[in-house]
């Protein structure tokens, strides 16, 4: 039966981050990697077994569709929802917060509320109204102080530049130092050829617009070690290239799912020349 085949024989549930073992059985990741760690024979069939594991996307994709087809009661369906989003938010799984909070909201729906999940929806909740408050803080030039109050420690420009994030998934905020964020612009960035564009007064106005506020990564600029960043204003998506020493680092997987998001104009208002990802 193929809700058996999910099912780990160890924790006697739906597996959440599924791994196939050497006997070719599937189990719950941590699980099974706890088990090899102390036993060289199979938890199911007694054989020999060495310790290597795969994690299985294929697996995972089977028990969603068999949760969403009703083939599994609504206990079982939560727990595994709720199982989920804890995997999510430790990045065990892709995803992020964001997908943490549609996996508790499904909990929510499936069954009656847990110690658990409530625990879960109020920290997610108060991250963001943390992210609110921080942001206005920004605005309002006291952003190092309120994060000083909140985090218990204030955040920094990033001090390396990274091409590794994600396009249209992470999130930086820009600097709320006007001043600084001028100076940064008009020099190249540590191991860049070349400054971002800032040069004309409705560039210069837009990108400072940017100061303490939260934007997505549309792509990164090697060669100017910048990020081109996305930000929704007023109605309208503006995009600049700002000096990654600009930036602070918000989110790895946080872009909110707006389908505005894949429909601003092309061009790049930084630089609309550079069409590549350097």
């Amino acid at each position: 039966m193929v809700l058996d085949s999910v099912t780990c024989p160890i924790t006697q549930a739906l597996v959440v981050r599924p791994a196939v073992a050497e006997d070719g059985k599937i189990y719950e990741y941590d699980a099974i990697k706890r088990w090899v760690r102390d036993n060289h024979r199979s938890p199911v069939t007694n054989s020999p077994m060495g310790h290597k594991l795969v994690v299985s996307h294929d697996a995972r994709s089977i028990v969603e569709a068999i949760i969403e087809s009703g083939a599994v009661d609504d206990e079982a369906a939560a727990a595994w929802h709720r199982a989920s989003a804890r995997q999510k938010i430790m990045e065990a799984l892709p995803g992020g917060i964001a997908g943490a909070a549609v996996h508790l909201e499904r909990d929510l729906v499936l069954a009656s509320p847990t110690e658990e999940g409530d625990a879960l929806r109020v920290v997610l909740a108060l991250k963001d109204e943390q992210k609110d408050v921080l942001q206005s803080a920004a605005a309002a030039g006291v952003g190092h102080e309120a994060e000083k109050v909140i985090l218990g420690r204030t955040t920094g420009a990033m001090t390396n530049f990274r091409d590794d994030l994600k396009p249209l998934r992470a999130i930086v905020r820009v600097i709320d130092d006007k001043a600084e964020l001028t100076r940064l612009c008009k020099r190249p960035a540590p191991g860049a050829d070349r400054a971002v564009k800032f040069d004309k007064d409705d560039i210069v106005d837009d990108m400072l617009a940017y100061c303490g506020r939260e934007a997505i990564v549309r792509r990164t600029s090697k060669s100017r070690r910048a990020y081109h960043l996305w930000m929704k204003r007023e109605g309208a998506w503006y995009a600049h290239y700002f000096p990654f020493d600009a930036c602070i680092h918000v989110d790895e997987d946080g872009a909110p799912s707006d389908d505005d998001i894949l429909s601003p104009d092309d061009s790049d208002s930084d630089d609309s020349s550079d069409s590549d990802r350097d």
